[in-house]
């Protein structure tokens, strides 16, 4: 393996190491998750996606090796070239590191999913009252659904069912008659689990709370601003989320800088990059906030003081961007 190989190779290692902490990281932040099942499957399912599974896997295993091929064979002396063509040439090697990444993670995600409905398919072979009913929802026989699920009932066998197989199951459910059935579906679906940021935020709602100041607050409030209120509420909360996230991997970054895996000036740049990107959205979020009560109260000045939780993400992405700058320029 060449210099130019080399140099592809930890690029794309780097950037699969940068996704993989963005999404157990993600992954992280919504535990406990609720599970849900999936949906029923049959052979041609089975032998479409195998087939869609194989093509791409074939040409990520081609595209992948035309790339290195290409700059295992390349006459370019870089990087001792004049500095003028130094960006360039790193963009060419970030471009296709990007690209063959791209396709590895594609690739492992077809053949997880492939995998998952093999064995589901496999599963569904077997001959047993929540399998025959599966079935029964799959080819919409009413009769067959009602004469499953009552011997579901019977054998207090448990089934988690997809989103479609519900519905399908609740409308023969209904057309029968068996209303309280479709009530006893109902009242576990409506409970919803709350991811662990979730449950921290609800028992600490001060920490997400914006002081705000300049109205009177026992004006009564329109329906059209409280349903504004709520959806910026519901945003804010992922947006902090993904905050967090992104603050926890410039921390590992600066963490596999110091180990020697990566170089001081991609360093740098993914920080400050990041850094950036935080205090524009949490910037963007607090002027559209203050943008919704101006609409509501008409007032022009109306004083907003940030929420905890943002001034601290707003304080930790400064002191990261900050240790970007000083990265590049104590080289």
């Amino acid at each position: 393996m060449n210099i130019y190989e080399n140099m592809l190779y930890q690029m794309i290692l780097t950037i699969l190491l940068i996704y993989c902490i963005f999404f157990f990281s993600y992954k992280a932040m919504l535990l406990p998750k609720k599970k849900c099942s999936s949906i029923y499957v049959n052979i041609k399912t089975i032998i479409i996606d195998g087939i869609l599974t194989s093509v791409k896997l074939i040409l990520t295993f081609v595209i992948t090796g035309i790339i290195f091929h290409a700059f295992k064979e390349t006459k370019l002396n870089f990087p001792t070239q004049e500095d003028s063509n130094d960006l360039l040439l790193y963009m060419i090697f970030i471009t296709f590191a990007v690209i063959v990444s791209a396709l590895t993670v594609i690739s492992f995600k077809s053949i997880y999913r492939f995998f998952k409905k093999l064995m589901l398919y496999i599963s569904l072979r077997k001959n047993t009252v929540s399998n025959n009913l599966r079935h029964a929802i799959a080819n919409k026989e009413q009769s067959e659904i009602i004469k499953y699920h009552k011997l579901m009932k019977q054998t207090n066998e448990k089934i988690d069912l997809s989103l479609d197989e519900i519905l399908t199951l609740m409308a023969c459910l209904m057309n029968a008659g068996y209303n309280e059935d479709v009530r006893d579906i109902l009242s576990p679906k409506l409970q919803q689990k709350h991811s662990l940021f979730q449950r921290y935020m609800t028992s600490n709602p001060e920490i997400a709370e914006y002081d705000i100041k300049g109205i009177d607050n026992s004006i009564k409030k329109s329906d059209t601003f409280k349903h504004k209120l709520s959806i910026f509420e519901e945003k804010s909360q992922k947006i902090a989320s993904l905050i967090a996230i992104i603050l926890v991997v410039q921390f590992i970054i600066i963490l596999l800088y110091s180990m020697g895996f990566v170089s001081n000036a991609f360093k740098s740049v993914f920080v400050m990059s990041l850094s950036i990107l935080v205090t524009s959205t949490i910037i963007i979020k607090y002027k559209k906030l203050k943008d919704i009560y101006r609409r509501e109260f008409d007032k022009v000045k109306i004083n907003l003081k940030p929420a905890p939780l943002d001034r601290l993400q707003l304080v930790l992405s400064v002191v990261m961007f900050i240790t970007g700058v000083a990265g590049l320029v104590l080289i």
